[in-house]
């Protein structure tokens, strides 16, 4: 598979289309020295390449106060795929799914669950879980900051599009039953946020992409690329943090917890290991009772 950067020159090999064309103007109006933080935006050629490009020019322009790099993937499925240095943004189907589940750890978004793999989202009428870091859909509707969690903790994610209910997503694949597409945005935002994160793969298949499905592309890529541009903020505004010391029975040592005010996230310092790992209020009330929380386990297992 072979990666090409957006330039002029593309766009006047594919006609000199419009929508692309001011894509490529958008991404290269970058503010001034703005070099650090590189984010790949790679779409599968195979898709409906400019219906998504056009609803991605139809968003508010946050593209310019971002590192971002658009390329198209084309070509057959080869054994290895070589992703470019910085945080990747992909879309493609399931054909290069095999190759993108061997780059690194990663959770994933879906209906269902499988073995030795951790879901976000899933559903219970439709799968059994033995994963205890996994999320169901349902415990994501009543706090969707457990499913933040995972957005922090793992270097790369992949989106099932038919995690997202069927009336909203298109997807022949997906259930009645699912993310709307607002908890579906407010996800891809939490990976944004996420310095851990190094890869999204939104997983569709050809036949299942509409122009409604590449609204629903494009929406969910723009809140990721926002929760980007929040991590910044909140990483200079670090005395907007706080701070708080549990003593509990579950650690010889007192228990340091850190919220975010910016984004309400929560951290806790590992006593043992010294560690700073991704948690959330929930997790916080637990200790203070003296209760370790069941993923805290599962993490240290």
């Amino acid at each position: 598979m072979n990666i090409t950067w957006l330039c002029n020159k593309y766009a006047s090999q594919k006609g000199n289309v419009p929508a692309l064309s001011r894509l490529i103007e958008l991404s290269s109006q970058r503010i001034p020295g703005l070099s650090e933080g590189r984010i790949n935006l790679i779409i599968d050629e195979k898709l409906l390449l400019f219906d998504l490009i056009s609803k991605l020019n139809e968003q508010v322009n946050i593209y310019k106060e971002l590192n971002l790099h658009i390329g198209i993937l084309s070509g057959e499925v080869s054994e290895t795929l070589t992703l470019p240095e910085g945080k990747t943004i992909a879309i493609g189907t399931q054909e290069q799914l095999e190759q993108i589940k061997k780059i690194d750890r990663y959770f994933h978004i879906s209906h269902t669950t499988k073995k030795n793999e951790v879901s976000l989202a899933y559903q219970r009428h439709h799968c059994i879980n033995t994963n205890s870091e996994s999320v169901s859909l349902g415990e994501i509707k009543s706090d969707p900051m457990k499913g933040e969690v995972l957005c922090r903790h793992y270097p790369a994610c992949i989106y099932g599009l038919e995690a997202i209910r069927r009336q909203d997503s298109y997807n022949k694949k997906s259930k009645l039953a699912g993310l709307s597409i607002d908890e579906a945005a407010t996800l891809s935002r939490y990976i944004g946020l996420s310095k851990t994160n190094k890869l999204t793969y939104y997983c569709t298949d050809i036949e299942n992409i509409c122009e409604e499905t590449c609204e629903l592309l494009a929406c969910l890529i723009w809140y990721q690329l926002e929760g980007v541009l929040h991590a910044k903020v909140e990483d200079k505004i670090s005395e907007t943090t706080k701070s708080y010391i549990v003593e509990t029975p579950v650690y010889d040592l007192p228990v340091e917890f850190i919220k975010g005010e910016i984004t309400g996230r929560w951290w806790y310092i590992e006593p043992d290991k010294k560690e700073k790992r991704p948690c959330t209020q929930e997790d916080y009330e637990s200790i203070r009772q003296g209760i370790m929380p069941d993923k805290w386990l599962s993490i240290d297992s």
